[in-house]
């Protein structure tokens, strides 16, 4: 009796001590997910998300079918497509999109060249900003075309000449061949761009710092400002535990 009492005594000083630890962070994470707190970023997250994940994983399957059939050429195409892919989102790279996109940068100059409106404020103006964000992570789906690409070569040729005898032209093979059949990669890679969106932090930090009106404060962005800009510790560790 006596150890049992023993036992179920320390449990509960465990179980209390346990709760005085975490009632900080519970109260961190409460405050983090706050409607006020937390609307305005998962619609910006939300829009990341998808325009970062859908336009990498679709040009990845663009680029994959385009280089899927064995030309003289086909190689040296792969290797240029998924080198972009390496330097991903570096400082240098951020540092030059910045400059490419600035009020009297590369791309307003382009335009006045044509004839068009060469004076718009791409990084200044919040309904543009994070177009130019997300156009960045663009040329990054270098891996994902070599998913796709190894995927649709495993898919075995006697499918589509069986369509092909049946009269179906190709785009008919794509939508009930090839699609179908690239389902699950389709899905394993806009997995993985989804969590590339997450992970995104040098374009924002670097090029508008979470502006124009926050309206390219990423997730990783506005992380850190809590956490190292105002010292806001709880805060921070709260919404990092939330995006893992």
């Amino acid at each position: 009796t006596n150890l049992w009492m023993c036992g179920s005594l320390n449990y509960l000083w465990a179980t209390f001590f346990c709760a005085a630890a975490l009632l900080p962070w519970a109260l961190h994470l409460r405050r983090a997910l706050s409607p006020r707190r937390w609307l305005a970023p998962a619609s910006l997250l939300a829009g990341l998300v998808a325009g970062w994940a859908s336009e990498n994983t679709s040009a990845g399957l663009l680029v994959a079918l385009a280089l899927s059939r064995q030309t003289r050429l086909t190689a040296f195409y792969r290797g240029a497509f998924y080198i972009p892919s390496l330097m991903g989102g570096s400082v240098a790279v951020a540092l030059l999109w910045k400059q490419l996109w600035a009020y009297k940068g590369v791309i307003n100059s382009l335009l006045k060249a044509v004839g068009l409106p060469g004076n718009i404020k791409w990084l200044s103006d919040p309904n543009t900003a994070l177009g130019v964000l997300i156009g960045l992570g663009l040329w990054q789906f270098g891996s994902s075309m070599l998913i796709f690409l190894a995927a649709i070569k495993n898919i075995p040729a006697s499918y589509h000449e069986a369509a092909i005898v049946d009269g179906a032209g190709p785009v008919k093979c794509f939508f009930k061949i090839t699609l179908p059949m690239l389902t699950p990669i389709f899905l394993f890679n806009l997995i993985n761009q989804t969590i590339g969106a997450f992970q995104a932090f040098n374009s924002s930090y670097l090029i508008t710092q979470g502006g124009p009106l926050n309206s390219t404060l990423y997730y990783g962005v506005h992380l850190y400002n809590r956490a190292f800009t105002y010292y806001e510790m709880g805060y921070g560790s709260a919404m990092a535990w939330f995006m893992l």
